[in-house]
């Protein structure tokens, strides 16, 4: 026998039957289809996302998710909590009370906030002083529109 086929021999022991290679997965007994829309792709990507889609559902947002996305958004890797907003958001004009209330839609538009629907009013930056009021009053809108915001 030439090592060619010696090859083949051997690809064709370690070749299992078809009905060994589909390991079918059976559907929980409660499933239920609620349209004709339930496909076996929508089960694999729900299995699949199952956390992610949990964290959606539940609306928990983690402390360091809120700094990180404000981070990202203010173009900087670190937020002094006492530092003015004056340092870290800037206008054209020198006024910094409107550059800090024209700030509340550039946090609402931006890629990082707008899919949790995030919808800050310019008077909710009116008395923040300080970048960790800041941080403070983007939490408070998550408690307060039903997100769980732990720390982590």
């Amino acid at each position: 026998m030439s090592k060619r086929q010696q090859a083949a021999a051997a690809s064709k022991r370690k070749a299992k039957p078809k009905s060994q290679k589909l390991r079918r997965r059976r559907l929980p007994k409660d499933f239920r289809p609620k349209s004709p829309g339930d496909t076996i792709f929508e089960l694999a990507f729900i299995k699949t996302h199952a956390k992610t889609l949990n964290l959606f559902f539940e609306k928990v947002i983690t402390g360091r998710t809120i700094y990180r996305r404000l981070c990202k958004v203010l173009r900087t890797n670190y937020i002094n909590p006492d530092a003015s907003p004056s340092e870290y958001i800037r206008s054209d004009e020198d006024s910094g009370s409107k550059a800090l209330r024209a700030f509340t839609q550039v946090l609402n538009n931006s890629a990082e906030f707008q899919p949790d629907g995030l919808h800050l009013l310019p008077g909710d930056f009116a008395d923040v002083e300080n970048m960790g009021q800041l941080g403070g009053v983007i939490v408070g809108w998550y408690r307060k529109n039903g997100w769980q915001v732990s720390v982590g």
